[in-house]
């Protein structure tokens, strides 16, 4: 699932977070939000303002 992704990411030049969300498919998204909450609480942790801010900001677009 994650190679999948990541060759959207590789093969098309999305204009914002918007835009690549919408070309997931629903698989995909369900994958991202288990990897996203994980990653949010991890920033968290770590105190990194700015990476959380934008995987919340992921997050909010996908649901």
């Amino acid at each position: 699932m994650s190679q999948s992704i990541h060759q959207k990411l590789q093969n098309k030049n999305y204009q914002s977070e918007r835009e690549f969300v919408e070309d997931l498919d629903d698989r995909e998204m369900q994958y991202l939000d288990k990897i996203l909450a994980r990653e949010i609480s991890y920033a968290e942790n770590v105190q990194d303002d700015m990476r959380v801010q934008q995987l919340r900001e992921v997050y909010e677009i996908i649901f």
